[in-house]
């Protein structure tokens, strides 16, 4: 960038061949124009973004599950979408370039102070899921009346589901199926206290198969 004088060019302003005519603070420069790469985005740029649009069509569906799961400050410094999106490039996604897929098991909903439920169990069959755990509560770290938020993801579909129906204190919870048949299903589930300022951190508990249409 260089200097020149006004009373010489006169006032240049815009773009004169390869130099743009600007001012600043009363005094009068040209620049060169930025020359335009002709090289495109690397490969680290390239799987970045990969990531990024990822986490996106994933996450974005949940903002407010991943809100609350995150919503500790305590441990917690970015907002709830933020901090999944980050945990979900850095352990959720395997693979290499363009070949990406998600590893549902490190994909986390949530981090927090709470108990996570113990000995949990599922079963499914008929349209309806079955979970079940230790209803021995923590009076320090675990609430009876914690709520247990469970999410469920249809990979096949793409779909989500949320129940919230539970409490610790149950042992127990039952929720109705409504996906279509040969659908795989995903699911996490995490602790939520009361007031909604405590959460555990949460838990991935496995992945089925929805039964075929039997033919009669």
């Amino acid at each position: 960038m260089a200097k020149y004088s006004r009373a010489t060019f006169g006032s240049i302003s815009g773009t004169v061949n390869n130099a743009v005519g600007t001012s600043w603070r009363g005094v009068d420069y040209l620049r060169n124009v930025a020359k335009k790469s002709s090289k495109g985005p690397s490969v680290g740029q390239l799987t970045v973004q990969a990531k990024l649009i990822l986490a996106a069509n994933m996450l974005a569906r949940i903002k407010n599950v991943l809100n609350l799961g995150f919503s500790d400050k305590k441990l917690n410094k970015l907002s709830g979408y933020n901090a999944a999106v980050r945990q979900f490039i850095l352990n959720a996604v395997t693979g290499e370039h363009p070949d990406f897929s998600v590893d549902y098991a490190k994909v986390q909903l949530s981090r927090g102070s709470l108990n996570q439920l113990k000995g949990v169990t599922f079963a499914q069959s008929e349209g309806v899921l079955t979970l079940s755990w230790s209803s021995r509560e923590d009076a320090i770290l675990g609430n009876a009346d914690d709520e247990i938020l469970v999410l469920l993801y249809n990979s096949t579909d793409d779909e989500f589901m949320t129940n919230m129906s539970g409490k610790r204190a149950d042992g127990e919870l039952i929720v109705e199926l409504t996906e279509s048949a040969d659908s795989n299903i995903e699911f996490w589930l995490f602790c939520v206290s009361k007031d909604r300022k405590s959460v555990s951190t949460s838990q991935y508990i496995g992945n089925f198969t929805m039964p075929p249409l039997v033919s009669i």
